[in-house]
């Protein structure tokens, strides 16, 4: 049977780009998967990333063929003569170019549709909320002027929650696109098997530190909990615009209440905060789908978020292991009374095996919306 080839193409990094190394390893699942079926005829994915220092040894990454271009405009068009030539070459030559990104990579991706007509298909894939972005300035019009033709050529939407697709539809005012519901797959080398002992009540925030995590509202928890001589140990580990704002609590831990800023940290490192993590809170306003929640949950760590479509996905997925609140004072008072509890290992081990399948299963759908002719 002919297979479209796979070719997942991004363009440049942004400032919220996941680790190249992490980012192949999850793209290393997907190739895994390709490789079955197919039964061997496409064995690995064909991956161009951008390059702006030192290029990363990927060799590990067997079910990959990883192509590295400059992180520049010159680098970008390198990029489309190289796919140019690649189609030309392939027999029978069609392929399915998977944009890493919502701005660039669509956009080379519809000029080599141009060229090749139905040998090209395109998929955009939408990971966040960043299609809610209503900044203002020539910047931000550009960009989501960037997106709405990223939609509106692609042959199909790949997203992480079903009640994204409404929010698409509605955003970008399309009907008739297919939407593939494919939640990113859970890092196994971020979850603790494990609990480290630790002294006290240890809360985690984790993610970038920007606007749209809620960092106003976390902040306002903060002051709370230091007003209030709540005893425990807040560890914020990320990264972002608004790190600095955090600072002052840091440099005033004389209280029972401690703030300590980890910066950014890769996800082995992740995996130890959320060993010795009790509670994980976060004020996002909108899910796309709760990666992080996800995966305290999978560490044993109980979880305190916003309420919300993205966070009551999780709330029905993991019963009992997650609340809802709706204010910094609800949060408050539930932090006041939280008693950390023993994890039920057994539990914990059913609901690790549950998520693996769903992973698998939606892997699978993915890889099958990239192949079929």
């Amino acid at each position: 049977m002919n297979f479209r080839t796979p070719i997942f193409i991004q363009a440049g990094l942004g400032k919220n780009a996941q680790p190249i190394e992490e980012l192949c390893a999850r793209w290393n699942l997907y190739g895994e998967t390709l490789n079955i079926l197919t039964d061997g005829e496409l064995q690995k994915i064909v991956v161009y990333l951008p390059c702006s220092g030192k290029i990363q040894n990927l060799s590990h990454f067997k079910n990959l063929e990883i192509n590295f271009i400059k992180d520049t405009l010159s680098g970008r068009f390198w990029l489309f003569w190289t796919l140019q030539r690649r189609i030309n070459n392939l027999n029978p030559g069609r392929v399915t170019l998977i944009a890493g990104d919502l701005y660039i990579s669509p956009l080379i991706a519809r000029f080599l549709k141009f060229f090749f007509k139905k040998r090209v298909n395109i998929q955009v894939q939408f990971h966040g909320a960043t299609y809610k972005n209503h900044a203002r300035g020539f910047r931000a019009r550009l960009k989501f002027w960037l997106m709405k033709d990223a939609v509106s050529s692609s042959n199909s939407i790949r997203i992480v929650s079903s009640f994204q697709q409404h929010e698409i539809q509605s955003r970008f005012k399309i009907n008739s696109k297919k939407f593939i519901v494919s939640p990113i797959p859970i890092s196994l080398a971020k979850i603790a098997t494990t609990r480290t002992p630790h002294q006290g009540l240890s809360l985690l925030i984790l993610g970038r530190l920007h606007p749209e995590r809620g960092i106003g509202e976390i902040l306002e928890l903060i002051e709370m909990l230091v007003r209030g001589k709540v005893e425990c140990t807040l560890n914020i580990v990320g990264d972002g615009p608004l790190k600095q704002l955090f600072e002052p609590h840091v440099n005033h831990n004389s209280g029972p209440t401690k703030v300590i800023l980890h910066g950014q940290k890769n996800e082995m490192e992740v995996r130890g905060f959320l060993a010795k993590s009790d509670l994980l809170i976060s004020f996002a306003p909108d899910e796309g789908y709760g990666l992080a929640l996800r995966e305290a949950v999978l560490s044993g760590v109980h979880v305190l978020a916003r309420r919300n479509s993205g966070t009551g996905d999780v709330l029905s997925a993991f019963p009992g292991r997650i609340d809802l609140i709706e204010s910094t004072s609800e949060a408050f008072e539930f932090v006041k009374q939280f008693k950390p509890v023993d994890e039920d290992l057994g539990g914990l081990a059913e609901v690790r095996k549950a998520q693996e399948l769903s992973d698998a299963k939606n892997i699978e759908a993915l890889v099958m919306s990239w192949i079929r002719t």
